[in-house]
Order: C-alpha cells, then sequence, then structure tokens
C-alpha cells in the first residue's frame, strides 16, 4: 500500500500515512498483508473509539474517536507497545488479552473500572479512575492463526459517576423521608397505577402491602368531611399547575381520625395533559393537636384575664367603701391582690389549669402565719381558674377575719375546716363547712357590710350558683357553704397544720 492509498480520513489517516512503519516490528505499511490493511480500514472508518493491536509485540494503532481515552497519551501512543502505552493498567488487562490471544475468543467487559494516567506521563502523573465498556476481539491472517487484537472502547466515566451521584442523591432523600417520617405516593394518572412508600400505608391506615396502591384506596381513608376540600385542592392544582398542598383527616378503619399533610405537583406531557403526580404525605395529628390546644389556652387565658379584672375592679371598689383611710385600703387591698396571686400561681402550676382546693386553703393559713391553729380535712377537689379565683378571696376574707376578731386572734382558738362532695337533685355539689371554737366574744359588725360578707351572700350565689350561711353565735364563727362542681378524687385525708 503506497503512503497515499486511502487508509480512513481524519487526522489519524494522514499521521498514519505519515508513520515511518518501517521502524517498527511491524515493518513498511506498503508490504502489510491484506487482512492487516483491512482491519486498519475498518478501525480508522469506525464511528467507536478503536484500537488494533498487531502482531506478537501488540503494536498499537488507533482511529480519531480513540483520542478522547488517551488524551495527553496521544500522538506518542501510535506505533508503539500497547503495554508501554497503558502500563500503569497492564497488570489488570494483560490476563485479558493473554486470554483472547490464546483461544481466539473475544472477550466482552461492561463498565470495567481502570486507574489511569492520561496526562502525558506514564509515572509521576495524576491518576483518576475511569469506566470502560469494551470487547476485545481477536485480529487473524490469512491463515485464520490470531495475530493481535481489534478492541472497540466506550468510556462510561461520566454515566457511572452519574448514577452514582443519583444514587447519593436517592439515598440522602430516602434518609431524609425516612428521618421525618414521611409517606412517598408516585401516581401514573393515565393508568391510575400507583406506588406508596411503606410509611404512606401507616399514615392512611394500612398495612404496608394491604391494599394495591391505587387513586380508590387513598379516597377511601379521606374523612367523608373533608372529601370535599381535598378534592378542590386536587383540582386547582392539577388545572392551574400550582404545587398541591392541603391538610386534611384521615379516617382509620378503628375510628382513629389522623391529621395528615399532603404536599406534591402535577407533571404534564407536551400536549399539556396531566400525565403523572408525586408527592409527600405526613401525619400531623399532633402538631394540630398542640395548635388547637395552645388556641383553647389562649382563649382561656384571654377569657380569664377579663374576668380577673373584673375582680379586682370590684375588689377595689368594695374596700374602698369599707376603708376609712387610704392606709387601710392600700393594706386591705394588697392582702386582696395577695390572695389572688398566690391562686394564678397554683393554676399555672398544675395541668389541666386547675388547683386543688386543700392547696388553696392551706396557702392562705400559710401566708398569715396561723398554721398552727388550723385542721384541715376533706379529699382532693380540682377547682377551675374561676371557681379557684372566687375561692381564694373567701378564704382570704375568713382568715382575715379571724385574725382580726375570731379564733385566730387568742391563743385558744382553733379553726376547723372541712368539706365532702354530695349528691343532690340538681347534680354533685361541693359542701364546704368553716367551724371556728374558742372565741370568747364575737363581734359580727366588720361582717355586717364588708367586702367578705358581700362576697359570700351576694358575689358566690351569682357567680357560682353557691349556697351559703353565716352563723355567729358562742365560741366563734360557721359558715356553710354549697355550690356544684366537677371535681375529682381520691379519698379523705385529715391535715393538722403545724402539729
Amino acid at each position: 500500500m503506497a503512503p497515499d492509498d486511502p487508509v480512513g480520513g481524519g487526522e489519524m489517516g494522514r499521521l498514519v500515512r505519515a508513520f515511518d512503519w518501517s521502524a517498527t516490528p511491524l515493518g513498511p505499511l506498503k508490504d502489510w498483508p491484506p487482512a492487516r490493511k483491512a482491519a486498519l480500514q475498518a478501525c480508522l472508518d469506525g464511528g467507536f473509539p478503536s484500537f488494533l493491536w498487531c502482531g506478537p509485540e501488540l503494536v498499537q494503532i488507533y482511529n480519531d474517536p480513540a483520542r478522547a481515552i488517551l488524551k495527553a497519551k496521544h500522538p506518542a501512543a501510535l506505533g508503539v507497545r500497547a503495554s508501554r502505552t497503558w502500563a500503569e493498567i497492564w497488570p489488570t488487562i494483560e490476563p485479558m488479552v493473554a486470554r483472547v490471544m490464546e483461544t481466539g475468543a473475544p472477550l466482552v467487559g461492561e463498565e470495567m473500572p481502570l486507574r489511569l494516567t492520561r496526562d502525558g506521563h506514564v509515572r509521576g502523573g495524576m491518576a483518576e479512575t475511569a469506566y470502560f465498556t469494551f470487547s476485545y476481539d481477536p485480529m487473524r491472517d490469512e491463515a485464520g492463526a490470531v495475530c493481535g487484537l481489534a478492541i472497540s472502547a466506550i468510556e462510561t466515566t461520566a454515566k457511572v459517576e452519574a448514577e452514582r451521584r443519583l444514587r447519593r442523591s436517592e439515598d440522602r432523600l430516602r434518609l431524609a423521608i425516612d428521618v421525618a417520617r414521611l409517606g412517598a405516593w408516585d401516581w401514573d394518572v393515565a393508568t391510575g397505577e400507583s406506588n406508596w412508600s411503606e410509611e404512606s400505608f401507616r399514615i392512611q391506615g394500612y398495612e404496608p402491602g394491604e391494599v394495591a396502591p391505587s387513586y380508590a384506596a387513598w379516597l377511601a381513608r379521606v374523612h367523608p368531611a373533608d372529601v370535599t376540600g381535598v378534592m378542590a385542592a386536587l383540582t386547582a392544582s392539577r388545572d392551574e399547575r400550582i404545587p398541591y398542598a392541603h391538610e386534611y383527616r384521615s379516617l382509620h378503619p378503628d375510628g382513629q381520625v389522623r391529621w395528615c399533610a399532603a404536599r406534591g405537583r402535577f407533571f404534564y406531557d407536551e400536549a399539556g395533559r396531566p400525565v403523572r403526580m408525586i408527592g409527600v404525605l405526613r401525619d400531623v395529628t399532633v402538631e394540630r393537636t398542640a395548635s388547637d390546644r395552645q388556641q383553647m389556652l389562649l382563649a382561656e387565658l384571654q377569657h380569664r384575664t377579663r374576668n380577673l379584672l373584673g375582680v379586682i375592679k370590684s375588689m377595689a371598689n368594695r374596700t374602698a367603701e369599707t376603708s376609712e383611710s387610704l392606709e387601710e385600703f392600700m393594706a386591705a387591698f394588697q392582702a386582696r391582690l395577695d390572695a389572688i396571686s398566690r391562686t394564678e400561681a397554683a393554676l399555672t402550676r398544675h395541668r389541666g389549669v386547675a388547683v386543688d382546693l386543700g392547696g388553696l386553703i392551706l396557702d392562705e393559713f400559710l401566708a398569715a402565719a396561723s398554721s398552727d391553729q388550723v385542721v384541715l380535712e376533706g379529699p382532693e377537689a380540682a377547682l377551675s381558674g374561676k371557681v379557684a379565683q372566687a375561692m381564694s378571696l373567701v378564704v382570704h376574707e375568713l382568715v382575715t377575719n379571724a385574725l382580726k376578731y375570731g379564733a385566730l386572734a387568742s391563743p385558744q382558738g382553733r379553726v376547723h375546716v372541712s368539706w365532702r362532695f354530695a349528691d343532690r337533685a340538681a347534680g354533685r355539689q361541693l359542701v364546704l363547712e368553716w367551724r371556728e371554737t374558742g372565741v370568747p366574744l364575737v363581734d359580727t359588725a366588720p361582717w355586717r357590710s364588708g367586702f367578705g360578707r358581700r362576697l359570700l351572700e351576694r358575689a358566690l350565689p351569682y357567680e357560682l350558683g353557691a349556697e351559703t350561711q353565716l352563723h355567729f353565735g358562742p365560741g366563734g364563727l360557721k359558715l356553710s357553704l354549697e355550690m356544684p362542681l366537677e371535681t375529682s378524687l381520691e379519698g379523705p385525708r385529715e391535715t393538722p397544720l403545724g402539729k
């Protein structure tokens, strides 16, 4: 074959013609046997990266597409032994080369990793891991003997790395979904087929795999009262091409109701028809319950605040009416504010916005430093905020009166407070009795028109539906109070204070 014979186009065709093949074991190009020339023509004309490793020495020839694999090793790789060009990977590929040369059977590999040095330096260069899908095919001479290899190789490094990135991304997404306890779904709108994650089954009240995922199976779990809203949100997302975001209730077979937050989006074909919808589902029952409770507590706080301000305003007016000086007003008003403050502190300490009656009474005696002359007896009785406020003022007035004029004004006096529950025709009642003993002379004057007596005889009946009876007799004051009340009971107790 003369140097100007057509052995292929492109740069590699020109380089092959110009190369001094007589300096290689292959000899001058014109003297090559027809089988080798035919293999050369096919290699140079091929559209895929191709190599010829010719003769026992495996002298290398390659085409234009193969230059992308060689990178900086081109053009020095032309006409040299393959073992020299690929010295860094030869220990890996040499056994495969030897197998094809010996057996004459082709060998195919897919996405094989190889550590290549392609910056032009076999030693000391920058190594990189590249992946190849390849075919090692035997070259044969005119007698049919194997005389080299014809290699087709496609570098798949970009594909492998992209798949790895995708897997890592999917792993991170899966981890995020698992950590957040999200249920994922994928709905083929055209066929109706769906895929659900295991958590998606559980959120909707199914065991994983219990039913075939479908639009109908999902809709069957939507609370009947929420179906209209769910469908409206789904339709708006589909028709207006906006993200789907909606919260609704899921009704489980055991009657349990769970709140679900769904987020998703539709995908469309070239004609604009919705063909697919993917999304995630999250159980937000705990958050919704907490939010509802917060709103309830806020409303309760606002209600209690308005009531408390009304009580303080009334208390200020009544205290002013019975006070003969500013100093007397300030002392009485401050004491009554302190009683309310103690009750409010107790209400904030106890869950359920309630305070125990026994604790409330005890706090008032402790505040007056007169607990050693008192006996409390009664069951646990939880008072709501409104009742606790009123009772704290009642007990405060009774303790104050006992300190000034009653049983606590002398060492011989005693106060016995008891309470119990009673079933009446109108419902369950709380009955409280206050009895003082050891009072030598009873003075009813302070109670004739004072704040305490108005509270007992006017405010409690009006606010709480209570019935009260006051009796001033020999030995001290006696009070009987009965009111409707929802309470809890854990058995009677007797608490002698200070002894």
